[in-house]
């Protein structure tokens, strides 16, 4: 059985929108809960969801659109499994942010 590039592409892609929204998370945070505010927290939140939205469906087109060929075909089912792990993850990632009325501790 060979590995093709576009499979394994397939495999990295929804980890790799985690860990970039993950990324973009942080940097609305530290955005809006620095000193100088650089943005509003409504802001924030509506960025956060946007990018939430955008990563899920960018993470979640595995699941639907990769091709089970044959009954015991691996690849396709790691890569379902690494799109789920990754929506599962941005979900988590993003979960308090509806909830974040400030900066404070």
């Amino acid at each position: 059985m060979t590995i093709r590039r576009n499979q394994v592409l397939a495999l990295a892609a929804p980890i790799t929108l985690w860990a970039i929204h993950f990324t973009i998370l942080y940097a609305l945070v530290s955005a809006a809960c620095s000193p100088r505010a650089l943005m509003s927290i409504a802001t924030m939140q509506t960025l956060s969801f946007i990018a939430t939205i955008i990563a899920l469906i960018g993470a979640g087109l595995p699941i639907v659109r990769v091709p089970v060929r044959r009954k015991n075909d691996d690849m396709a089912t790691a890569i379902r499994l690494a799109a789920v792990i990754a929506v599962i993850a941005i979900v988590l990632n993003a979960v308090a942010f509806p909830f974040f009325a400030n900066c404070g501790g």
